[in-house]
């Protein structure tokens, strides 16, 4: 081989892994609980987070799922998600039950959702998420979300994609 391809070849390999990592996204999270003073900022790779999410079995994530809202089973959260996709833009989508109130509308690229729980604190969650991640949002009837399938959806996104807020917790989830 000689001195001339050599250089070629590895000419060819650095200019494939910078453009490789001009395409790597990476997963962006802050967690601010003013109560506990806790505080959590994670700037991950977007491919670590996905494999992570394999390999993660805790009590709350099993790989890449996690079951959620057990205390609200008698919300249809399929049925939900599919009269939010189908709802025309500004048109609220609204639904009742004994735990909690959820009030979803579309604002051009985002879903605004409202949940006010009923009980004695009556805490009042505040949610807005991309519309187009909704296509990757999954959620059985036994309350379970597909984690995996969101974040990896994800990686083709650029920007904010989630905001919650709540009277004890401020999270915020972005994309670059």
């Amino acid at each position: 081989m000689t001195r001339r391809s050599i250089y070629l070849a590895v000419a060819t390999a650095a200019l494939a892994t910078v453009a490789r990592c001009e395409e790597m996204r990476w997963f962006n999270l802050e967690v601010n609980e003013p109560r506990r003073d806790t505080e959590v900022r994670l700037h991950l790779p977007m491919s670590l987070v996905v494999a992570a999410l394999d390999v993660v079995d805790t009590k709350d994530l099993h790989h890449g799922k996690v079951h959620f809202c057990s205390h609200s089973s008698e919300i249809d959260w399929p049925a939900v998600l599919r009269q939010i996709r189908s709802a025309p833009e500004g048109q609220p989508v609204t639904v009742k039950s004994d735990d909690a109130d959820l009030l979803v509308t579309r604002v051009g690229p985002i879903v605004k959702m409202r949940v006010d729980e009923h009980g004695t604190e009556g805490e009042r969650l505040e949610l807005s998420i991309e519309a187009d991640l909704l296509d990757a949002l999954t959620i059985n009837s036994d309350s379970t979300v597909d984690v995996k399938a969101l974040v990896a959806r994800l990686g083709n996104t650029r920007g904010e994609v989630l905001k919650v807020e709540s009277h004890d917790a401020h999270v915020r989830i972005w994309v670059e």
